[in-house]
């Protein structure tokens, strides 16, 4: 079981963060306050940093474009009137994609901000799963505005927008800001007054509530220039990854043949096990039966070459289908001439994509976006993986 620990910052790296140690269902285990430098010896799986929502601006806005880089690259100019400084200083990640009316949630953050807090970080050695501004943390509520009240600050969310002000802004104006915002919201459709439902302060510590929201929630300040790799990990996967690929694949291809014997795994599992052992016999043309899967698997890939970057691109879209929920796998093709996978994935959000994508580069990877297309509630896509 996954252990979280969520560091909630006060506002710079100096002044240390409340933190909150979680099991991945979102119990609280612990929590404290702590320097940077002591965090980093709480034993962990996963850390978490929430920002002072104060540093981050969240926007609604329509985006039209066809694939990941596009949205990246028409993101800052759609807000930049909107924005009271020069937008090349400001880092816009996208995130909760409304496919009916093509909106997106922009967190515009100045790139000196994050810069500060990503130096912070590697320099005592934490890696962060995700960032992300404390108002995101709040719970959803479909017909009110969430609001929490801390000592330094009030915190606002309404469906995927979301505000944090300090103590001395007029409360009048918090409200005209808040009732502006959800009138605005694309699935409203009307104008009514939203309420505000505040969280109670008697059942539960208020940070713990913004704590055991971490678990569940998707966006992440962590996109473009800030999506971390770090090298240790890199060089670690550069050890390891053909053991870790080889045991991968044997294992989904094992999973093939224990659902014929009538166990049942995940859909997609299925899938890539069929299409790898289909690849398989492609890569390897001089095999004409498939007996034993592992055994020959072994045998096949003793060496290193063709089958060798096939199994390692093979291993490394089985992990991201594992790790990223809600992700599955239609085809993929290997490309021997270019050394690539071509892979069709259906997928219900952007955020399903971008974890997906940096979950697989993390590990070494690289992810080129293909064209994309609605299919019910879904995205079908194609990408290509290469090392």
């Amino acid at each position: 079981m996954a252990n979280w620990l969520v560091a909630i910052a006060i506002e710079s790296p100096a002044d240390g963060c409340d933190w909150r140690l979680l099991s991945d269902k979102g119990d609280i285990l612990t929590r404290g306050f702590a320097s940077l430098q002591d965090l980093a010896d709480i034993k962990h799986d996963r850390f978490v940093l929430v920002l002072p929502g104060q540093n981050v601006s969240a926007f609604r806005a329509v985006l039209n474009a066809k694939n990941d880089a596009q949205l990246r690259a028409i993101a800052p100019f759609v807000i930049e009137d909107d924005i009271a400084a020069d937008i090349d200083g400001q880092h816009v990640s996208i995130g909760y994609h409304a496919y009916e009316t093509r909106h997106y949630t922009l967190a515009v953050v100045s790139h000196d901000y994050m810069t500060i807090w990503q130096n912070a970080l590697q320099e005592v050695g934490l890696v962060p799963f995700k960032i992300l501004p404390d108002y995101f943390c709040l719970p959803k509520n479909s017909e009110h505005v969430t609001c929490l009240l801390l000592n330094n600050r009030s915190l606002y969310r309404y469906q995927d927008w979301g505000a944090s002000f300090d103590p001395d802004v007029d409360g009048g104006l918090i409200e005209k800001i808040v009732q502006s915002a959800a009138e605005k919201w694309d699935y409203a459709g009307q104008s009514n007054t939203i309420e505000l439902s505040e969280i109670a302060h008697d059942t539960s510590d208020s940070l713990d509530i913004l704590a055991a929201q971490v678990v569940n929630e998707k966006f992440t300040l962590m996109q473009g220039r800030y999506v971390v790799k770090s090298s240790s990990s890199s060089n670690t996967f550069k050890q390891w990854k053909m053991p870790l690929v080889l045991a991968m694949v044997s294992v989904l291809i094992a999973t093939g043949y224990n659902i014929a014997e009538g166990l049942t795994f995940k859909s997609e599992t299925r899938v890539l096990s069929t299409s790898v052992t289909n690849e398989v016999r492609r890569v390897f043309p001089g095999v004409k039966r498939i007996v034993n899967a592992r055994a020959q698997l072994k045998t096949l890939t003793a060496g290193t070459g063709q089958a060798s970057d096939f199994l390692q691109l093979s291993g490394l879209l089985s992990v991201g289908v594992q790790e990223v929920e809600g992700i599955s796998l239609d085809s993929l093709r290997y490309d021997a001439r270019r050394k690539e996978i071509q892979a069709s994935i259906m997928y219900a959000n952007y955020e399903e994509l971008t974890q997906f994508k940096e979950t697989i580069e993390a590990l070494g990877g690289s992810v080129r976006e293909g064209g994309s297309r609605q299919v019910g509630n879904s995205r079908a896509g194609e990408i290509t993986v290469t090392l």
